[in-house]
């Protein structure tokens, strides 16, 4: 399979993640969503799929089940957990934020908490377990996270929007922290299952360069 190998072909590579419904009947957020050992095997079963229909995907599984929850989580957010059935491993699903800065004028004592906090501690867990259990040609990627823009509304709603014309130093102020937040939370877990820090694996199983910051 070319996902092994950086092959020269004459086409243009197609990435086909095979997602068999079947493959996460009985899972649910509310229930198992920090169950590393059921994601695991779900994911298991869905690289296995991709990869035996000739996917160009590379072979990696990355944690996408905490939906867009870490960062916002390391700014003390709450979270709300669905009761859903988990249909998917390739969306960025799973617990929803609740925004935590009420006024633009919170956002100068407004920091991150020092790691490892929120869903960081989490996913060092899940991460090193994928690592340990999983074949060591399968890549482990990161928990799937938005860009600083969108990981910003998170945490202030939309009233950002607004903020932006009123309050455009505070709003500058607050996408720093965040896109720090970024930078911090992926050197931390790459440095627990000793990733490298000049590439990255997203949650459709392509691999690109650095880390990916945008929206």
């Amino acid at each position: 399979l070319n996902a092994f190998n950086w092959v020269k072909q004459g086409w243009i590579p197609l990435s086909i993640i095979v997602n068999d419904p079947k493959n996460s009947e009985g899972i649910t957020y509310d229930k198992q969503w920090l169950d590393e050992k059921v994601f695991c095997e779900f994911q298991a079963k869905v690289l296995r799929d991709t990869l035996i229909v000739g996917s160009d995907s590379m072979p990696a599984a990355c944690i996408n089940h905490m939906g867009n929850a870490m960062i916002p989580t390391m700014f003390g957010t709450k979270i709300r957990i669905p009761d859903d059935e988990v249909k998917t491993i390739t969306a960025s699903v799973g617990p929803w934020i609740y925004p935590n800065i009420t006024d633009a004028s919170e956002i100068d004592s407004y920091e991150a908490s020092p790691l490892p906090c929120g869903l960081v501690t989490e996913s060092e867990k899940v991460m090193k377990y994928y690592k340990k259990n999983l074949p060591s040609w399968v890549q482990v990627g990161t928990p799937s996270k938005l860009g600083t823009f969108s990981t910003a509304e998170l945490l202030r709603g939309a009233d950002m929007y607004t903020d932006m014309v009123m309050y455009p130093d505070q709003i500058k102020k607050l996408f720093g922290k965040v896109t720090q937040a970024l930078i911090d939370a992926e050197r931390y877990l790459r440095g627990a299952i000793d990733m490298p820090s000049d590439e990255f694996y997203s949650e459709y199983n392509i691999r690109g360069p650095g880390l990916r910051l945008g929206d």
